[in-house]
Protein backbone atom coordinates (compact mmCIF):
# COMPACT_ATOMS: atom_id res chain seq x y z
CA UNK A 1 0.00 0.00 0.00
CA UNK A 2 2.43 2.20 0.65
CA UNK A 3 4.20 1.75 -2.55
CA UNK A 4 1.02 2.79 -4.45
CA UNK A 5 0.85 5.90 -2.19
CA UNK A 6 4.93 6.67 -3.14
CA UNK A 7 3.56 6.05 -7.03
CA UNK A 8 0.70 8.50 -6.53
CA UNK A 9 2.80 10.84 -4.98
CA UNK A 10 5.54 10.99 -7.88
CA UNK A 11 3.16 11.07 -10.45
CA UNK A 12 1.10 14.02 -9.25
CA UNK A 13 4.45 16.01 -8.98
CA UNK A 14 5.39 14.87 -12.43
CA UNK A 15 1.52 16.08 -13.65
CA UNK A 16 2.37 19.37 -11.72
CA UNK A 17 5.73 19.94 -12.82
CA UNK A 18 4.43 18.98 -16.97
CA UNK A 19 1.85 21.57 -16.12
CA UNK A 20 4.44 24.09 -15.19
CA UNK A 21 6.43 23.49 -17.78
CA UNK A 22 4.21 23.75 -20.49
CA UNK A 23 2.77 27.19 -19.01
CA UNK A 24 6.01 28.51 -19.10
CA UNK A 25 6.78 27.82 -22.27
CA UNK A 26 3.89 29.30 -23.76
CA UNK A 27 4.46 32.29 -21.54
CA UNK A 28 7.84 32.43 -23.02
CA UNK A 29 7.12 32.01 -26.37
CA UNK A 30 3.59 33.93 -26.55
CA UNK A 31 3.61 36.06 -23.73
CA UNK A 32 -0.14 34.94 -23.75
CA UNK A 33 -0.89 33.25 -20.82
CA UNK A 34 0.36 36.40 -18.61
CA UNK A 35 -2.47 38.10 -20.53
CA UNK A 36 -4.90 35.66 -19.66
CA UNK A 37 -4.01 36.40 -16.06
CA UNK A 38 -4.01 39.86 -15.99
CA UNK A 39 -7.66 39.55 -17.45
CA UNK A 40 -8.67 37.32 -14.74
CA UNK A 41 -6.33 38.93 -11.66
Amino acid sequence: MKGALIYLGLLALGVAYATWAAMDYVERHTGALTTTLEVLA
